[in-house]
């Protein structure tokens, strides 16, 4: 987290659309009304970048919760995926053990971990990481 982009600057084209799908999630919660789909459309003419039916929804309903929380910041969508980096090398630590000694599956998740394209997904709100902590 110490070397992510910050202060408004996402670095992929995709990363403030991500964030801005949790926002939209979590908008939605707190503004229940009785006409769900005009409130999505007049925020969508507010926020024309929104791509929630894009992607699975999924990681936005955590990032969602973390927004409510903490408040709405590229801070917390950069934690939210930081948290399923932590996600993916614990699961990737038990996955290992179950063919290997404790410390060759410490190892294997620290050496899968430090790569440098997965330790560059990790510091940025994208995807990548959290669909591979479900697959792990």
């Amino acid at each position: 987290m110490a070397t992510s982009p910050l202060g408004g600057d996402f670095a992929w084209s995709d990363a403030p659309r991500h964030a801005l799908n949790g926002a939209f999630l979590k908008d939605l919660i707190v503004a229940v009304r009785r006409h769900p789909i005009a409130w999505a459309e007049t925020y969508y003419l507010h926020y024309p970048s929104l791509s929630i039916l894009f992607y699975p929804p999924l990681f936005y309903v955590f990032e969602a919760a973390a927004f409510a929380v903490l408040g709405v910041t590229q801070f917390v969508a950069q934690a939210t995926v930081a948290l399923f980096y932590a996600l993916f090398g614990l699961g990737l630590y038990r996955l290992t053990r179950l063919w290997a000694s404790r410390p060759a599956a410490l190892g294997a998740a620290l050496m899968l971990m430090g790569m440098p394209e997965l330790a560059l997904w990790g510091r940025q709100v994208m995807l990548d990481v959290p669909a591979m902590a479900w697959l792990v």
